[in-house]
C-alpha cells in the first residue's frame, strides 16, 4: 500500500500541486484524485504497518482505519478513517460540550468545533480551517439529505463520499487559499481528455513489469 500505490500517487500529485497553472479540467481532477488516493493508501498502510510492528512485540495495538470507503454516510466515513483521533475528540471535546444532549441546534454546533479543531490539530493555517469546516459541512449536510430528502442506492453514495474526500483534500494539501482558488478555476479549463504524461509517470515500476511477466502478459500480441 505504501511503497507501490501510496507512493505512485504520491509522484503524480506531487507534479500536479506543483504546476496548477499548466492544469486542465482532466488533469485537476486526477490531480485532485491521485492525492486523496495517496492519502489513503498511506494512512492505510501506516496503521497496517504499526499493528503488524506492534505484534512483533506482543502489543496489540487499536485499529486505527476500518475501511471507510465501506461507510454508509459520510459521518461514519469519519468514525472509520483515523479512529484513535476520533475517539479523543469525542471524549474530550464533543461530550464536553454537550454533545448530541442539548437539541439538534447544539449538535450541529458541538460538531463544526470538533472539526475545526481537528484542522487546527494538524497545523495552524486557514487552509486548514477551511478543511475542518468544508467536512463539518458536509456531515451535517449530506447526512441530513440522506436521511430527510432521499434514498441514495450503496454504489452511488459510496462514490459520493469519495468525491467529497477527495475535494476536502485539496485544501488539505495547498497552503494557501489563493492557490485552492487557481485550482478550482482549473476544473472549467477543459481542453479534451488527454492526461499529461507528468501524472502517470510514477506507475512506471519495475513491481508492475514484474507482474506482467508472471502472468505472462508481456507474451501477448501488442504487449510491448
Amino acid at each position: 500500500k505504501k511503497i507501490i500505490l501510496a507512493d505512485s500517487f504520491a509522484a503524480g500529485a506531487d507534479w500536479g500541486y506543483g504546476n496548477i497553472a499548466s492544469l486542465d479540467t482532466v488533469n485537476a481532477i486526477l490531480t485532485t484524485l491521485f492525492f486523496a488516493f495517496q492519502v489513503y493508501f498511506d494512512f492505510s498502510g501506516y496503521s497496517d504497518m504499526a499493528r503488524g510492528v506492534g505484534k512483533l512485540f506482543h502489543f496489540d495495538l487499536p485499529v486505527n482505519f476500518d475501511s471507510p470507503f465501506k461507510a454508509s454516510s459520510y459521518g461514519e466515513f469519519w468514525r472509520r478513517w483515523h479512529m484513535t483521533l476520533y475517539r479523543f475528540m469525542m471524549r474530550y471535546v464533543y461530550i464536553p460540550l454537550g454533545g448530541s444532549r442539548r437539541g439538534k441546534l447544539r449538535k450541529a454546533m458541538n460538531t463544526m468545533l470538533v472539526f475545526i479543531i481537528s484542522g487546527f490539530w494538524h497545523g495552524a493555517q486557514w487552509t486548514y480551517f477551511a478543511w475542518g469546516t468544508a467536512n463539518g459541512l458536509f456531515i451535517l449536510g449530506l447526512d441530513k439529505l440522506k436521511t430527510h430528502v432521499v434514498k441514495i442506492p450503496t454504489v452511488v453514495n459510496r462514490f459520493f463520499i469519495l468525491i467529497t474526500f477527495a475535494f476536502t483534500t485539496i485544501f488539505f494539501r495547498i497552503s494557501r487559499l489563493r492557490d485552492v482558488d487557481d485550482l478550482l478555476r482549473c476544473f472549467g479549463n477543459f481542453k479534451g481528455f488527454k492526461i499529461h504524461e507528468k501524472l502517470i509517470d510514477g506507475f512506471n515500476l519495475d513491481e508492475f513489469w514484474y507482474i506482467l511477466k508472471v502472468l505472462r502478459i508481456d507474451t501477448l500480441p501488442y504487449s510491448e
